[in-house]
């Protein structure tokens, strides 16, 4: 099945072959495994579509379909042991190019493969992105001649929305950040009207609990202002026992704090959050219940936490939100760990 966000678009039936439906709906997958992030072209009287699947690890397939939709023919892109993820197709020059992140380097880094009209895969690709940090979500479009693509990254802290630019012959142009608040930016799209390009992304900041959609130009002042983190927050990592979990498993979740400038007391409420794919906190512990003392400089304290999945725990990537001493200090850290389907 294909999923967007996790709303199904269609019912699944039995048949493994897309299957028109009052030729306005056609079934792409039909798979046991998970099947999601599709991206689909348009381009020379067929439909293309690029997707993520597990159905040998975690990769990226691109099928072809005839104007009728008809499959004509199936692919695999990548072939990684590590993740892929997040696929983005364009098509330009007589090639579709899929972006893509992807953890065969050390971090989260963003990739592009290049396949001609008839999904043969060419020898030639593209590593976007080689930062210490992560990058994700790419989008990639052909513009003005140009390759464009935007995508989040950790680079300067907390995540944030860049866009980098190469010509038709992938010489780099420029690189732009968008915007790189605390308010975790991510899932970037993009597109020209003529004169600017406009990004699309999702904002989250501090305390509340709503996902925003905000829409700016590259190089706009005008952007949503956080809040000015208190200067007695230590500094807060969080990790995952492992990568990836299953519905009703135990996710075993390192907080890591380290004082720094003066003494913060940790007090309830500090809870500790889990954040579903769609933004829904699934459950929740209070820091406070296993340490009460003070955070100061020069201290370093780590602290254990397990949490149960539910049985029907959604797919996809998990946030963690730590606020502490009654929401003093607050870090949200994206893609902490991947539930996937048995």
């Amino acid at each position: 099945m294909i999923r967007v966000g996790f709303v199904e678009l269609f019912n699944v039936p039995t048949s493994s072959e897309p299957t028109p439906q009052e030729n306005c709906k056609v079934q792409i997958t039909s798979q046991s495994s998970l099947q999601d992030s599709p991206s689909i072209v348009y381009a020379n009287g067929n439909y293309y579509l690029a997707y993520q699947s597990h159905e040998k690890g975690y990769g990226i397939f691109l099928k072809k379909f005839d104007s009728d939709w008809k499959k004509l023919k199936k692919v695999q892109v990548t072939s990684k042991s590590s993740l892929q993820d997040r696929p983005s197709m364009t098509y330009a020059g007589g090639y579709f190019y899929v972006a893509y992140f992807s953890k065969e380097t050390r971090d989260y880094d963003i990739f592009v493969k290049r396949l001609d009209s008839n999904l043969n895969l060419a020898s030639w690709k593209k590593q976007i992105t080689s930062e210490s940090s992560s990058q994700s979500y790419p989008f990639i479009t052909f513009v003005n001649n140009q390759f464009v693509i935007s995508y989040a990254s950790t680079e300067s802290g907390t995540r944030g929305i860049y866009m980098k630019k190469y010509s038709s012959t992938w010489n780099f142009i420029e690189k732009t950040k968008v915007i790189a608040s605390s308010a975790n930016e991510r899932r970037a799209s993009h597109t020209w009207d003529g004169s600017n390009f406009w990004v699309a992304y999702v904002y989250n900041h501090g305390d509340s609990k709503d996902w925003n959609i905000f829409a700016i130009t590259p190089g706009c002042a005008d952007v949503p202002s956080p809040t000015p983190s208190s200067s007695c927050c230590p500094t807060i990592e969080v990790t995952a026992g492992t990568e990836a979990y299953f519905p009703g498993d135990t996710v075993y979740i390192t907080i890591a704090l380290a004082g720094r400038n003066c003494c913060l007391q940790l007090r309830k409420p500090s809870p500790v959050s889990l954040i579903a794919p769609n933004g829904e906190v699934i459950v929740q512990q209070d820091l406070a219940s296993l340490f009460s003392g003070s955070i100061c400089p020069g201290t370093h304290s780590k602290f254990g936490m397990p949490f149960k999945l539910l049985e029907d725990a959604p797919s996809g990537y998990y946030d963690v939100k730590v606020s502490l001493s009654g929401g003093e200090c607050t870090k949200t850290v994206n893609d902490v760990f991947f539930v996937d389907w048995l």
